[in-house]
């Protein structure tokens, strides 16, 4: 993928993915709600109109040892795949405010 790319890295960078991807993500995820209440108070208004859409989205392989990966109802028809539910909130503009993930 170009995710290193466009994150800075050289094109031979080769990352290692437990320190670059996933220790930064974890820190990201732990200040989750703070980062969202910044933006709900900066992009959201007392009465204002807020728009809200969910998806899911399947995985291939085994994810025993996963919380939020469970069978369910899949929108694509695809049959035998765990999967998770993803929720986006955004302003009228369509200005991301808030994503939660659920099994």
């Amino acid at each position: 993928t170009a995710l290193w790319e466009l994150c800075g890295h050289r094109k031979d960078f080769q990352p290692d993915v437990n320190k670059d991807c996933y220790e930064p993500m974890d820190r990201l995820l732990k200040r989750q709600k703070s980062i969202q209440k910044q933006f709900a108070d900066k992009h959201l208004k007392d009465g204002c109109i807020v728009l809200y859409d969910i998806t899911s989205t399947y995985f291939e392989g085994e994810y025993e040892e996963s919380d939020l990966v469970k069978f369910g109802y899949n929108r694509d028809c695809k049959r035998g795949h765990e999967q998770v539910n993803i929720g986006l909130l955004t302003n009228v503009e369509g200005c991301p405010v808030a994503v939660e993930t659920f099994a």
